[in-house]
């Protein structure tokens, strides 16, 4: 098993800032990569966001997609973990009193469109076996084709992120970074 470990954003800050992913080399066989480079959120005003829908964690400041593409130099069953802060089980923490969902989707193998499975580690039978998996803390997502994990040389998967901020959050008096530091984990097997 060989595990490789990535900022999947290095440093998300919205609500005044911006939020960037990152392209890294993995392993000798896989390589990893995220497009695009930057999501930038802009500057919002409090008015902007307490006008945004609201979510189970606050006002949604809209959803931003990343595409991460791993590329093997031979077939291996990989799983994608995120490492971050918590914030509960259903996410990340997103500054200091937000939260960052991340949703893995539109999962391709070796071109052909699979499901994606939530693990427990690296290894372990996929369950909740769908078209969409939660990116959670704790948890992974893996390849599934057929019920079972599955290798593959090229793996594509569409990120979802989706951050939120509580309206309690949104009284400040000066312009303010909302940062959140997930990484991206790459286990092989």
């Amino acid at each position: 098993m060989r595990i490789s470990r990535f900022p999947l954003l290095s440093g998300l800050l919205l609500c005044l800032g911006a939020c960037a992913a990152t392209d890294a080399a993995a392993s000798d066989n896989c390589r990893l990569q995220t497009t695009p480079a930057q999501v930038d959120y802009g500057r919002l005003s409090r008015h902007a966001i307490l006008g945004q829908p609201a979510t189970a964690h606050g006002h949604s400041l809209g959803k931003r997609l990343i595409t991460v593409n791993v590329v093997c130099a031979a077939p291996t069953r990989l799983t994608l973990l995120v490492r971050g802060t918590a914030a509960g089980e259903s996410g990340f923490r997103f500054g200091p009193q937000g939260h960052l969902a991340l949703t893995a989707t539109q999962a391709v193998l070796d071109g052909n469109a699979i499901s994606l499975g939530v693990v427990e580690q690296p290894g372990d039978a996929p369950s909740a076996i769908a078209a969409r998996a939660p990116l959670l803390p704790g948890k992974g997502v893996t390849a599934v084709v057929d019920g079972q994990a599955s290798a593959g040389s090229r793996l594509s998967v569409q990120i979802e992120l989706e951050a939120s901020v509580p309206a309690n959050a949104l009284s400040v008096t000066r312009e303010t970074d909302w940062v959140s530091g997930p990484g991206i984990e790459l286990v092989e097997r």
